[in-house]
């Protein structure tokens, strides 16, 4: 029996992976993706909020990616469903930061005057009319600031209509083994062996997440990516539903279609452990009912942890040094879910020799390393 080819092979099948699947087989390109769990977005992309939202006043490369990034859902919300009749469940109410002392909303409220100055949406709003808007929110605020663009997806449904457009596409799934090492031909990576199994490609994306660093060690070029894990808890349906995100004191509460509501998240330190712990959850809970005062009586239902990969500055998009047909797409850290569209888009192009629709300067993969050369 032969073994698998692909024109491209992507390591990875969170929800990176498969928005790169997704796009590049779009584009034409035969694809295969490695999972080492038994299903794709098992991962990150599964234990996120799935929060769609950028505040920057700036145009930054990143708030440019994040705000393109945004812009991609509703039709791409269509597309998945007409495709897979998976609904990802994107909601556009907006989101509600709340202000707890008046020097933060202070800060809070020059952030929204200066997007305004730059035509961009946000709203400066009185404790009265947070009330009106979102009867379940604290009232013992200075203030808050209401930033209406702002979206959310169920992120089990998104990535699982993502795997699933993809494969209808053609794109083929190995799952159940990761990558064990690469395979070279004058030093040129042609493909990868999976639970002693080989998988030959001519173009190959690393989409690992945390795990990056472990794989592109292998190929020399071991990038700085750490976990970074996110604690979050989910409460029974309250009794008067919350229609907006709510953030503030560092967490966020977020509203699921059917009324159940999440708290989160934790930013911890704690290697690969995705355990759930008493005291994280305890913190998260105060701080939840703080911003929404009748989740205290609302029946905890469970809680669970994911793994952000983490990195300094920018996302990497873009070729690993050394090697002329490896790609990496990682670092992503709180924003996989928002970012997956965009960074789906413009790795594809990369790969297809298209020119991305966004330079990709700023997300080069050695640009740590050069800024020290220069």
């Amino acid at each position: 029996m032969a073994n698998p080819s692909a024109d491209l092979v992507i390591i990875g099948g969170g929800i990176i992976g498969c928005t790169i699947a997704y796009y590049a087989t779009q584009a034409g390109l035969q694809t295969i993706v490695v999972e080492k769990n038994p299903r794709p977005t098992q991962e990150a992309s599964w234990a996120a909020a799935g929060i769609l939202a950028n505040h920057a006043s700036t145009d930054q490369p990143y708030t440019q990616l994040s705000r393109k990034s945004l812009s991609l859902f509703p039709q791409l919300a269509v597309d998945l469903h007409q495709a897979t009749g998976i609904d990802i469940e994107l909601r556009s109410h907006g989101s509600l930061f709340l202000c707890f002392n008046q020097d933060e909303f202070q800060n809070w409220s020059g952030l929204a005057k200066r997007r305004q100055n730059r035509g961009l949406s946000a709203e400066i709003l009185s404790p009265p009319e947070v009330e009106k808007l979102e009867p379940m929110a604290s009232r013992e605020i200075a203030g808050a600031v209401l930033f209406p663009d702002d979206c959310q997806v169920r992120p089990p449904r998104f990535g699982s209509a993502m795997a699933l457009a993809a494969q209808l596409q053609g794109t083929r799934f190995i799952c159940g083994n990761g990558v064990d090492r690469f395979l070279f031909q004058d030093q040129q990576v042609i493909g990868v062996t999976v639970n002693q199994e080989q998988i030959f490609g001519d173009q190959f994306v690393v989409a690992t997440g945390c795990w990056t660093e472990q794989l592109t060690t292998h190929l020399e070029y071991p990038l700085p990516i750490s976990p970074v894990r996110g604690q979050v808890v989910m409460t029974e349906v309250v009794p008067q539903p919350l229609t907006r995100i709510l953030e503030g004191n560092g967490a966020y509460i977020v509203p699921r279609a059917e009324g159940k509501i999440l708290i989160g998240a934790t930013i911890e330190e704690a290697g690969y452990n995705k355990q759930t712990t008493l005291g994280n959850t305890l913190d998260l809970i105060q701080v939840g009912v703080q911003a929404m005062p009748c989740l205290a009586d609302a029946p905890l239902l469970k809680t669970w942890a994911g793994l952000r990969p983490y990195t300094k500055g920018n996302p990497y998009l873009g070729w690993l040094p050394g090697h002329d047909n490896v790609v990496v797409a990682t670092g992503h850290y709180k924003n996989g879910i928002l970012l997956a569209p965009i960074t789906g888009q413009l790795i594809s192009q990369l790969l297809s020799d298209q020119t991305p629709t966004i330079p990709l300067e700023p997300f080069r993969v050695d640009r740590h390393a050069s800024s020290t050369t220069d």
